[in-house]
């Protein structure tokens, strides 16, 4: 499995490195599950990561699909392109939108296609009134989306295990595999949940307030937090449950 981090700035980016990060990931927490760092921001982190960005490469969140107007996504977005290679955005709002996947494609070809294209899943897809992951899951082989990733989309505590179980996400695991997309899980993950994540076995797991001082999304990012969840990611699985 592959650790991303998520980052709030260019600050943080050396906390994540050194902790052992295999992906880096680019948002802004103060707006939402997957608030987009404004530009600026984007290309501070890119230039600091230099470099490194061979061996561990950039994620930008995109915020929500239902902040892009059409005038928005007819806009060049060059702190992106040739710097980020995947790219995401939520769906929230779009469970009864039936031009959601035109928009969501026209947001697609905005970014070139070394950019890889990542949809997301919401677990609490009725509370977030966002499409399914079944129906995400179909949606990605249509887009030829290389990472279907499953996220919470408020969070108010609760983690992706309170709204998806173990015995879903194997499902789930399994039906990426067959349609060779990449399996990435998120929503308020902890180290103690690193033993249900090795049974899943995703190919990405992605953190941002387990690595945190205050164990918060808004907190300092810490280095020895971020080795200490790699060094969990790599133990041996042990064949019992969590």
């Amino acid at each position: 499995m592959k650790l991303l981090v998520s980052v709030q700035n260019q600050a943080e980016v050396a906390a994540a490195v050194t902790g052992g990060a295999d992906l880096i990931d680019v948002k802004n927490t103060a707006t939402g599950a997957l608030g987009m760092a404004n530009p600026d921001v984007l290309l501070q982190v890119a230039r600091t990561l230099g470099g490194h960005r061979e061996q561990i490469p950039l994620s930008a969140a995109l915020g929500e699909l239902s902040e892009w107007t059409p005038q928005r996504i007819a806009t060049p977005q060059p702190a992106i392109a040739g710097h980020y290679g995947y790219v995401k955005t939520g769906l929230a709002g779009m469970q009864q939108q039936t031009n959601w996947f035109r928009k969501w494609q026209q947001l697609r070809q905005l970014f070139p296609e070394q950019c890889h294209w990542v949809t997301v899943a919401y677990a609490d897809a009725d509370r977030s009134q966002s499409p399914d992951i079944d129906t995400l899951i179909e949606a990605a082989t249509a887009i030829g989306s290389e990472v279907l990733l499953i996220d919470t989309w408020k969070k108010d505590g609760s983690c992706l295990f309170d709204w998806c179980s173990e015995e879903q996400l194997h499902w789930v695991r399994q039906q990426t595999r067959e349609a060779g997309i990449q399996l990435a899980l998120a929503g308020q993950l902890r180290i103690s949940h690193t033993p249900v994540l090795q049974r899943i076995a995703p190919d990405i797991v992605a953190v941002r307030g387990a690595v945190c001082e205050t164990h918060q999304r808004s907190g300092q990012m810490n280095a020895e937090l971020v080795s200490q969840l790699r060094t969990r990611m790599d133990l041996p699985i042990v064949d019992q449950a969590d």
